[in-house]
């Protein structure tokens, strides 16, 4: 029997199948961010902000620009790092028919579950007389 605490079977299986789709667009948004920052057209805005820098307190500006950058790729790597694993086991061709399944399930599931929730009602089907 379910407690009206507990979470349904249905919801934990959606919260794992949002996991997979939240992990793709999260891994995909970082990856494409690092892939930016670390490009080989960045480096060249960087050391073209730096040639060009007119002083020291220009180029400490411009340093604690860069370190930020850094620091934000750093974030954005981490995140690809974390959803990598993930990330290729929802991508990999072997797991479509699975992650598939996985749906049709849920969508059974959500179904018994509303059936089980619902106002039913159980009728006897032998009088007590007949069962002697």
């Amino acid at each position: 029997m379910v407690l009206q605490s507990e979470r349904k079977p249905s919801e934990i299986i959606q919260d794992f199948i949002d996991l997979l789709k939240e992990s793709q667009e999260k891994y995909d948004a970082s990856k494409t961010e690092c892939e930016k920052l670390d490009s080989p057209e960045r480096s060249k805005q960087w050391a073209h902000k730096f040639e060009f820098a007119d002083n020291k307190q220009e180029r400490n500006k411009l340093a604690t620009a860069y370190r930020n950058e850094r620091k934000l790729r750093r974030q954005h790597k981490d995140v690809v790092d974390l959803y990598k694993f993930i990330h290729d086991f929802a991508s990999s061709e072997n797991n479509k028919a699975i992650l598939k399944r996985l749906n049709g399930m849920l969508v059974m599931q959500k179904h018994n579950e509303k059936y089980l929730s619902s106002d039913r009602q159980y009728k006897a089907g032998d009088k007590v007389e007949d069962i002697r």
